[in-house]
């Protein structure tokens, strides 16, 4: 995905008032696309303890995220992947025509 459009889409989710779980799961995983604290990840995704706690175990589970020596958190290649596929999903059901050039494809959406 262009880095540009990225950018734009997950700005877009972090102004949400109301985010659904993937969204929440793939802000996570975007945090943490470079090793990142547990309190980082709580207070940049505005969540409660208790709701991280059971997103990152979520995420470990699944193998998306990974818990380094250090007690800090990076994605996995999975977990980028994944990542793209909800900035995709949520790309895509913004209003309006859009065109996304990827991988030789185009999408429109109207």
């Amino acid at each position: 995905m262009n880095p540009r459009i990225r950018e734009k889409l997950i700005e877009k989710i972090k102004k949400l008032k109301r985010r659904d779980s993937f969204e929440i799961l793939a802000f996570a995983l975007e945090l943490t696309s470079i090793p990142i604290s547990k309190t980082r990840i709580m207070h940049d995704n505005y969540m409660e303890f208790g709701q991280l706690n059971k997103f990152l175990d979520f995420l470990i589970k699944f193998e998306l995220l990974e818990k380094e020596e250090d007690n800090r958190y990076k994605s996995t290649e999975p977990g980028k992947q994944f990542v793209d596929m909800v900035l995709y999903m949520f790309f895509l059901s913004l209003p309006g025509n859009h065109e996304l050039k990827q991988n030789d494809y185009i999408v429109r959406v109207a």
